[in-house]
């Protein structure tokens, strides 16, 4: 039998999608690295410092996406001048991966990109892991890597090759056919169908023994070296090896998390924009970075390191028009920078109708009912920038106090405050800017 490294990386997909990551439609951002850097995996080169809009973690490498490019660095390549020593060249990205590509993907030691449905694979190639079958070469919609085997999905059926050892390319019956998501640990594998996961392959810490808690209502799936994690109406459950906490969530992500990310023995998560990491932290990859503390909207987690994809902030520029009668349907415009869909737009804390992102600068709602008087217009994108506007109507509310955006642009808008028989809608100009930084949530 060949002999087993002691590393891994991981990739989770959850519905899906045609970018790994857990970008939101459009959206782009800047990588954030921290963790073990003995191998310049955590040094972010320039062209990864804007307009990425996917991230994948290696076992010493780092990954990301940007216009159809594949980024790669770390492995050693930071450290060397002149000539590309990165080992097993899975930072060596091949040309035709230098455009086109809709999805990125890491394993232990090889990257795995998805460019017009087809698979291409690069790095260590020991086990096969990167030799891809003629089945992958068309038709995949996602992609995975596991420690030393790659996953593809087409046709909503698992696809894997690479190493088999313990059965993980041993696809069942069940995930031939309505996959929704995949993921890839140390010598198993994970899938999603209709909300149920399966997994196979190596289960000496219980990792592939699906808890009842897993069998319906699942949205993301993701793995750890031996350890499966899934996502449920906001709440994560982890199963598996249990060693530096693992499996234990913090009080703090018991509810409201959109992204998962599984790392050696670490969990990552994302709530309300800011990454949460727990488990083994010896190279500080469960120490979170401020600049991962807001606007995160994607992670990944390698090795020994974390990474993040930290979105520009939402900020709201105008809002018209500025009033309206309390009784609501009215349509307005929010003008700003950086919308990304979806969007959540409340007014006076009510949730607004038929809200539309119209482009990276403009949203259209409705405004809901509501009580007569001053009310926040917020635009849940991540944002920490607060926009004060001045009440019509010559109400009288203090235009000079600091309200704290909770991560959220805000505006304050005259909500029939005149009276509710208001037909034509005033306009005004905003009579204040102010930038706030939203509460700091504490970190396990």
């Amino acid at each position: 039998m060949k002999s087993i490294r002691n590393r891994l990386s991981f990739v989770a997909t959850g519905l899906i999608a045609t970018v790994v990551g857990g970008a939101a439609m459009g959206q782009v951002g800047t990588v954030v690295a921290w963790g073990n850097n003995d191998e310049g995996q955590c040094f972010i080169p320039e062209a990864a410092r804007s307009g990425v809009i996917a991230v994948a973690g290696g076992a010493n490498h780092t990954v990301a996406l940007k216009n159809g490019q594949v980024l790669a660095w770390g492995a050693g390549t930071v450290f060397t001048t002149g000539v590309n020593q990165c080992h097993w060249g899975q930072c060596i990205v091949p040309s035709d991966a230098l455009s086109g590509v809709s999805a990125i993907a890491c394993g232990d030691y090889h990257t795995m990109a998805l460019k017009l449905g087809t698979v291409l694979a690069w790095g260590r190639n020991t086990d096969g892991q990167c030799n891809v079958p003629a089945e992958a070469q068309s038709g995949v919609t996602a992609i995975a890597g596991g420690w030393s085997h790659s996953i593809a999905l087409k046709n909503r059926a698992v696809i894997a090759w690479g190493s088999n050892l313990y059965g993980e390319c041993d696809v069942p019956l069940e995930a031939k056919d309505g996959i929704n998501g995949i993921a890839g640990g140390m010598n198993f594998t994970l899938a999603l169908k209709d909300g149920a996961v399966f997994a196979w392959g190596r289960n000496n810490y219980d990792q592939c023994t699906v808890p009842v808690s897993a069998n319906s209502g699942v949205s993301l799936i993701a793995s750890g070296r031996y350890n499966s994690i899934s996502l449920k109406d906001g709440v994560v459950t982890s199963w598996g090896q249990s060693g530096h906490g693992v499996n234990d969530i913090p009080d703090a992500v018991k509810s409201g998390v959109t992204a998962i990310a599984g790392g050696g023995n670490h969990i990552l998560v994302v709530k309300d924009g800011a990454v949460f990491a727990w488990g083994y932290n010896n190279y500080l990859q469960c120490t979170v970075p401020e600049a991962a503390t807001s606007g995160v909207f994607a992670i990944s987690g390698g090795y020994w390191h974390s990474v993040a994809l930290k979105g520009p902030p939402a900020t709201i520029t105008g809002v018209l028009p500025i009033s309206g009668p309390s009784s609501g349907n009215t349509n307005i415009t929010i003008t700003g920078t950086n919308f990304v869909s979806p969007a959540t737009v409340t007014i006076g804390g009510a949730p607004a109708t038929n809200v539309v992102v119209v482009s990276d600068t403009q949203i259209t709602a409705t405004t809901p009912a509501g009580f007569p008087g001053p009310a926040v217009v917020a635009v849940n994108l991540g944002s920490s920038t607060a926009f004060y506007y001045r009440p019509s109507c010559g109400s009288d509310v203090d235009n000079n106090g600091v309200v704290d955006s909770g991560d959220l642009s805000i505006v304050l808008l005259d909500f029939g405050s005149c009276s509710d028989s208001l037909t034509t809608p005033q306009e005004q100009e905003p009579l204040i800017f102010q930038s706030v930084e939203p509460a700091k949530a504490l970190k396990k």
